[in-house]
């Protein structure tokens, strides 16, 4: 997560002709199942919030400047695809983008997910969502899954429900 930090915060840095997002308030003390774990304001004046629930996480980072931009959101996905291949321990990842035929929601530019190599095995899911007030990713973390398509839908689900 520091890695992905440190490249966001270059990338938006040294692009001193953004505006500053207004992330609406997504913190809530209960995500359907899930309870609020950490609420926290970053350094760089971003949001971080977490929420678990027995064996699964789900955490949202909303940036203090929204990426304006396809190469910054192209970027912000590579790296947090390369953050995921780390954590699993594996290079396999896959890739959905918003089409007309899966309508995930109106923001999102790139859902990756990878299910881990290593035990106990996880299934780890991130979406990218922005426009031009605001970039969020919403991560997913699901230990031991019953089945990875079941998680993904699971997934899915809560990131409509925090950004709607």
């Amino acid at each position: 997560m520091k890695i992905l930090y440190f490249i966001l915060l270059a990338i938006l840095l040294f692009n001193p002709n953004q505006a500053t997002a207004k992330c609406p308030n997504r913190i809530s003390n209960n995500l359907d199942e899930f309870k609020l774990l950490s609420a926290k304001l970053l350094p760089d004046r971003s949001v971080q919030v977490i929420w678990k629930n027995n064996q699964k996480v789900i955490s949202l980072l909303q940036f203090d400047f929204p990426s304006n931009s396809n190469s910054q959101l192209k970027i912000l996905a590579n790296s947090l695809s390369k953050q995921l291949v780390k954590v699993a321990q594996n290079p396999k990842i896959k890739t959905i983008n918003n089409d007309a035929n899966l309508k995930i929601h109106k923001r999102l530019f790139t859902l990756v997910f990878t299910s881990s190599i290593k035990i106990p095995h996880s299934l780890e899911i991130a979406g990218i969502f922005s426009d031009s007030n605001c970039t969020e990713i919403i991560r997913y973390t699901d230990l031991n899954p019953s089945s990875n398509s079941e998680s993904l839908n699971l997934a899915i689900n809560l990131m409509k429900l925090i950004l709607d």
